[in-house]
């Protein structure tokens, strides 16, 4: 998967995502492997916004749908 502004290319096809999705799926590829709070997803995606956990959970969910069968992925971790 290659990420290249407000789109992922994901097995050569090119997916759009929202500014917020694609900050997510960032910070995410970042750190591989590494588990990412919401809180922290918060101050990376939305640094000057006011927002709230459920933002986070909401643009996951988006992104998610938009990767398509490459969204599971990415999970959450209770």
């Amino acid at each position: 998967m290659t990420l290249q502004g407000n789109a992922a290319l994901v097995d050569g096809e090119s997916r759009l995502l929202s500014p917020r999705g694609a900050a997510v799926l960032r910070a995410l590829a970042e750190r591989p492997g590494h588990v990412l709070s919401r809180a922290d997803l918060l101050r990376t995606a939305w640094p000057d916004a006011a927002a709230d956990e459920h933002a986070v959970e909401a643009a996951v969910g988006r992104l998610r749908a938009a990767l398509g069968p490459h969204g599971k992925l990415i999970r959450t971790v209770p």
